[in-house]
Parts: structure tokens; sequence; C-alpha cells
């Protein structure tokens, strides 16, 4: 038996795909004979929507240690807090969570001997969390694995940055940290072929390991799609959306064929996006009666959700290489998955690898409304259908990926 030591900014009950990701492993890796213990904050620290069913996965092998901080975020109220992200860039460098770091630094070489671990799992972000790497090696050497859920030096907000100094700073840390660390994990292709462009002194210990899905959160038959029972065709989106992950042009299309051809075709909308926006995003939907919305949702049921539903839909993403891990959970659906594009990205090449994608172009006058009237004339014939390639999707599955994890961990620590 190994044991295996996750540090992680974010774990049940907490919930989202990064605390589905490290939780999954946790599940997995047990059953192949490792014995988990997770570094990580107290949930009272962590400001995200609480998914409390994420708690009944983990195995009972599990210990999770969770040192108190002071965080001062909880001392400046948030009108005031807002003002303030020059001052807390400036003192806590990269980003707000180096003050728990800071204070479980301290005792992860303790933790790392007492519980003879035998590899160290560093999830990120947060990115402060690099830290942890050089305080490991300086006390011992057991291997240390990043997982960069998103890139640091080239993601959106540091290209952004105007300040030299700061991007000069997030760079050190990076390269720091990635000259000390035994394996890093990138979560998809496009992010791991820029950091082995970026660092190919180091390519060799640069892995790709996507998101997935795990098959015990989905019902043994998924049925057939023409069998629901809806009362029109029924999209569906789950998870956040923003300017980097745009949903708008869908409700832009649905409002148009309603004007146009009274034809309704309903959104199912499940997203923890703030109700101001949503209520103001989606008002005229809203008000013809084309919208089921709900907020945040428990994992399993969220699943669920996505089921009642004829298509997914995936947001139009301007960045190559970002978007959500929802996309694995879409892809098991067996579910056509309608993409808005601009120009063909990695993750519409991964769904059309999984057989499921329909794809609009955006560019191409009503393109989209063109993709959704079909889509409406084939749920009318009772016809719609997809053709998965679930030899291929069946790779994004979390027992396949902790299968890779544990390969991985067996060629650094032999």
């Amino acid at each position: 038996m190994k044991n295996i030591l996750f540090i992680s900014s974010y774990f049940p009950p907490a919930g989202g795909v990064g605390v589905q990701r490290i939780s999954k492993f946790c599940k997995y890796l047990s059953r192949m004979g490792y014995k988990p213990f997770v570094l990580t904050p107290p949930a009272w620290s962590v400001r995200r929507d609480k998914d409390i069913s994420m708690l009944k996965e983990l195995p009972d092998n599990l210990e999770q240690i969770s040192p108190g901080f002071i965080d001062v975020r909880r001392l400046i109220p948030g009108e005031i807090a807002k003002y303030l992200s020059f001052w807390q860039r400036d003192h806590f460098f990269p980003d707000t969570m180096i003050q728990w770091v800071n204070k479980a630094k301290r005792m992860v070489g303790e933790v790392i001997k007492d519980k003879q671990i035998d590899v160290v799992y560093i999830t990120l972000p947060h990115f402060s969390l690099l830290e942890f790497v050089a305080e490991i090696k300086a006390d011992s050497d057991v291997p240390v694995i990043l997982d960069m859920r998103d890139p640091f030096s080239f993601n959106f907000y540091v290209k952004q940055e105007a300040n030299a100094e700061y991007q000069n700073k997030v760079r050190a840390l990076e390269r720091q940290a990635f000259a000390m660390a035994d394996a890093v994990m990138n979560v998809t292709v496009n992010i791991h072929e820029e950091y082995c462009s970026l660092y190919p002194e180091w390519k060799d210990k640069f892995h790709y390991m996507p998101n997935g899905f795990d098959d015990e959160d989905y019902p043994q038959e998924i049925g057939d799609v023409n069998k629901l029972t809806n009362t029109c065709l029924t999209l569906c989106y789950t998870g956040s959306y923003s300017s980097m992950a745009s949903i708008l042009p869908y409700r832009d299309a649905i409002l148009e064929i309603y004007q146009k051809h009274r034809i309704k075709i309903m959104l199912n909308l499940l997203t923890p996006t703030a109700k101001k926006r949503v209520r103001r995003d989606f008002k005229e939907l809203n008000r013809l009666g084309l919208l089921d919305y709900h907020g945040f949702m428990q994992h399993k049921d969220a699943i669920a959700y996505q089921l009642k539903s004829h298509v997914m839909l995936f947001p139009a993403l301007p960045t190559e290489g970002y978007f959500s891990g929802k996309i694995y959970e879409y892809i098991r659906s067996k579910r056509p998955v309608l993409c808005a594009i601009d120009g063909v990205k990695d993750s519409h090449e991964l769904i059309r690898k999984a057989g499921v994608g329909i794809f609009a172009d955006v560019k191409e006058d009503s393109g989209l409304v063109k993709a959704l009237l079909q889509l409406h004339s084939q749920w009318q014939d009772g016809t719609l259908s997809v053709n998965p390639d679930m030899e291929f999707i069946n790779r994004f599955s979390c027992n396949q990926r902790s299968k890779r994890l544990s390969g991985i961990i067996s060629s650094i620590t032999s």
C-alpha cells in the first residue's frame, strides 16, 4: 500500500469540478490499494457552494488534515474588499490562499514523516500552493506531482497584467516549482503543449491528465433521447457562464426562432452564476416560459437534470485550450452536444472524436438558428441521434484516469 498526500485548497463539502477531480482520485486510488491523506483548509474558509453528497463518496480510509488560519478576507466587508484588490495582490502573492499556505507549510514536513507518505499530489489553483514544493523538497526526497488544472504564467489574467515585475514573479515561482517537481500534469492538450514549448527542458515530466466523469454517477442504462416526454425540444446548459464562456448566442437564437416561427424551445439552465445576472440576461426567455432555471445543484442531481434534456449546449469559447470539465459529462450523456463555434478549437475536436457533436458556425448568417431548427425537426420526427464512440469516451472515466495516475506514481516512486 502506498500512502499519498493530496494538498488542495478545495475539498468536499465544497462543490465544483475541481473538487470532483481530487475527490474522485481519492475514491478510485483507494480501491487500487492507496491510502489517501488530504491537507486542505477548513471548510469554513472556502467560499464555494456546498455539495454535501460528495462527502458520501470519500473512502473510509481517507484521513483529512485541516489546519486553521486567520483569513483577513473575513475581516473586511465585501463592499470595502472590492476596492482593496490591488492591495491584496501586493500583500498576498500570488493569491489570498497564501495565508493558509504559510501556516500549512510549517507542518507539511511533519505530516510526511508521521504518515510515512510515499508521494505528494498538489492540485492548483490556488497558485500559492506552488510554495509547498520547495518546502517539501527541503526536508525530504518524497516525489511531488503538480496538477495544473489551469495554467499559471500564461493564464488570461496574467497575460493581461501590465506590471512586468508581477509577471516576472509569476514566472519565477512557476519555474522554481516545476524544476523541483517530479511530474506536472496538465488538464488540456493545448495547455500541455504550451508548457512543453515554454519549458522544453522538462517536457519529459509533463503529462496530459484531463478531467473526466464517474460512471457510477450515471444510471446503468441511459434511455433513448427520443423517448423523453418533454413537450418541446429541450436544451441544457450546466455550469457558470461569462464573456469567456458565453451561452448568450443560444438565448438569442431561441428568441429569434420563437419570434419568427412561434416554435418553442426550452432552455434548462443549471448555473451558480449570480441570480441577479441570470435574471437580467434571461428575462425575456423567462417571460415567455422558455426557461427552467436552477442555481447550484448537488452533482448527481445535476447529472439527472442533464439527462432530462434532448441536447447539451457547449459555450462559445474565445480562448483556445480553456474549457469546463463539464464537457466530459456531456459526451458521456449520449446526447447531442451543440457547439456554437467561430473556428475549431481543441474542445470541439474532443467532442467530434466522441461522436456526439453538432457544430454551428456563429460567423455564418443565422448558423445557430439553422442548427436549432434542424434539431427541432429531428425532435418532431423522433430521429434525434448520435453515434458515441464509447471506446474513446471511456478514456476519460475516473477509473481509467486513476489507473493512469497510478502508473505515473509508480514511475516516479520506483
